[in-house]
């Protein structure tokens, strides 16, 4: 246990939150699938900042920023076509 840090250790305790969202955007109705998959994608954000610091690897931030940056608007049209279900 030598590589293990406490970035690391931290980004591996959130793996629990991120296995009831996904599991929550699996099963559950129209509207808890969305708050699910949204969660989702802000965890794994964070989990990537986490990761960059664990890891020293600046590429891992890139991705999270881009996560951010990409989720916010599908999600925007995503629930444009879900409305007339909501």
């Amino acid at each position: 246990m030598a590589g293990m840090t406490v970035w690391l250790l931290a980004a591996i305790g959130l793996l629990p939150s991120l296995a009831v969202s996904a599991v929550m955007a699996l099963r559950g109705s129209t509207a808890d699938r969305l708050v699910a998959v949204q969660f989702c994608t802000t965890v794994a954000a964070f989990m990537l900042v986490l990761l960059t610091v664990a890891f020293d690897q600046p590429s891992f931030l890139d991705l999270g920023l881009l996560l951010v940056l990409v989720t916010y608007p599908g999600t925007l049209i995503y629930t444009w076509f879900l409305e007339r279900w909501l």
